[in-house]
């Protein structure tokens, strides 16, 4: 039997397996499991295939092996999961704007918000952006700051590996859509200019040398060459 827990008031959650042998009969452990399986699949939000971004330099490079933990979760209830290892900036909203999204159910984004945001400008700049915009998009944070986590998922992975498989409520999110001459970008977020937003461009030439400590370093270095 496997078994992940609800997420405590910490925002935790374990996965267990359990192994139970003493049975009085060849027919009773089949019986068992189907009862089972019964209580466990009566409720299935997701079903099918599922599109997910593993980001491998996202915060401290935890994605792939935050993915390694739940991804036998996914396997468990019946979901394929089409991996795909981002290699580079805008590798995810490439896949997404070109991607047949009638194969998948969701889109799962193992990362920080840098690629969640991409997912987002992937799914409006295609050209059924109205339909694909409805697409369900689960997160499994593996940044730096996980913004967005922080309002609707857990940070250790088994409880967001819960709230995806289990509890989520697909919900819509607001966008902010910044127009700069013929530039357009999009955010969830929140939008930086000025000197925070240097920091944040500049931070990600940083991130290969300093990862998590990106921006702060950034932002000493901005600090001391601001002239006004």
């Amino acid at each position: 039997v496997h078994v992940l827990t609800t997420p405590d008031a910490h925002g935790d959650s374990e996965y267990k397996t359990y192994e139970f042998t003493d049975f009085p009969n060849d027919e009773q452990p089949d019986t068992f499991a189907a009862a089972v399986n019964a209580i466990a699949f009566s409720e299935r939000p997701l079903s099918g295939r599922v599109l997910v971004f593993v980001n491998p330099i996202s915060g401290s490079r935890s994605g792939p092996k935050r993915f390694k933990a739940i991804e036998p979760l996914f396997v468990l209830v019946g979901l394929e999961c089409e991996v795909i290892t981002t290699t580079h900036h805008g590798h995810a909203a490439e896949v997404i704007a070109a991607a047949n999204l009638d194969k998948y159910s969701a889109v799962l984004s193992v990362s920080g918000d840098g690629t969640v945001n991409e997912i987002y400008t992937g799914l409006i700049s295609r050209p059924d952006s109205v339909k694909a915009v409805l697409m369900p998009v689960g997160i499994v944070p593996a940044g730096s700051e996980d913004t967005l986590a922080k309002m609707s998922t857990h940070f250790n992975p088994f409880a967001a590996a819960y709230v995806i498989l289990k509890s989520h409520e697909v919900r819509p999110l607001d966008v902010l859509k910044v127009a700069q001459g013929t530039e357009i970008c999009f955010a969830l977020c929140g939008v930086g200019w000025g000197m925070p937003g240097k920091v944040a461009e500049e931070s990600e030439q940083l991130r290969s040398t300093y990862g998590r400590s990106r921006y702060a370093v950034s932002a000493l270095k901005e600090f001391v060459a601001f002239k006004g």
